[in-house]
């Protein structure tokens, strides 16, 4: 019966532009760097997410090229539920069906280019006295209390860092990523 429901609820789409910034904290909010990297970018990744006490999971589609990233958000059936495009200037959102409660897509871009991105593109958008630093297989977001709000944990993967997990500290949320194509 739920299958039936969102194959007849994955026609009603509905679009949104969302704001190029993302919350670090409550009070705390950042631009999110230009879509310039040095190489492109093509995932099919696993995100089991655990937020207090609830558990879930999502597949998604990324990809990085030509000045956009563009995520695609599927239901671990394979149900369209999302698609988020980013070009440096705005954030364009369709939502194909709103089953599961979502970050706004702002949020989940902050995530994946804080993972991604270099530090140095991160550097100058962050608040002061704020800091990315790199130590070993980890990523830390500092704030300026010296408090780790966000830590990304990564392997090496075919000689490249690839993230397996990101703690929020301050919106208490932990998601591991595994990727479909190993």
């Amino acid at each position: 019966m739920i299958l039936l429901v969102c194959i007849l609820l994955s026609g009603c789409a509905s679009n949104s532009q969302t704001l190029t910034s993302a919350w670090l904290k409550k009070d705390v909010k950042v631009r999110l760097p230009a879509v310039t990297l040095s190489h492109d970018i093509n995932k099919q990744q696993l995100l089991t997410a655990k937020v207090g006490n609830k558990t879930g999971s999502l597949i998604t589609l990324l990809e990085v090229k030509d000045g956009r990233v563009v995520l695609m958000g599927l239901s671990t059936m394979g149900i369209r539920l999302f698609e988020a495009t980013y070009d440096g200037q705005s954030i364009q959102v369709e939502k194909y069906i709103t089953l599961l409660d979502l970050p706004p897509a702002n949020q989940v871009l902050a995530d994946i280019m804080l993972s991604y991105w270099p530090v140095k593109a991160w550097q100058n958008l962050l608040p002061n006295e704020w800091q990315l630093l790199d130590k070993g297989n980890k990523r830390l977001l500092i704030d300026d209390n010296q408090q780790v709000i966000s830590e990304i944990t990564y392997k090496q993967s075919s000689g490249e860092r690839e993230p397996i997990t990101i703690k929020n500290n301050y919106f208490n949320y932990f998601i591991s990523i595994q990727d479909m194509e190993e």
